[in-house]
């Protein structure tokens, strides 16, 4: 069955989301600047010290 009509049909899980997606997404790494900012610094110092 395609998940995403699945999905779609199912009122519980929609009105769940509805009513948590705002906070999940805040509670997420994607939201996560600052963090996401030091990975990417990490890694470019990383990939530095590799060709030094």
């Amino acid at each position: 069955m395609n998940i995403a009509a699945a999905m779609a049909g199912d009122q519980e899980l929609l009105l769940a989301l509805r009513q948590n997606l705002r906070r999940m997404m805040q509670a997420s790494p994607l939201m996560d600047a600052q963090g996401y900012m030091w990975d990417v610094e990490h890694l470019y110092r990383k990939i530095l010290a590799e060709i030094n």
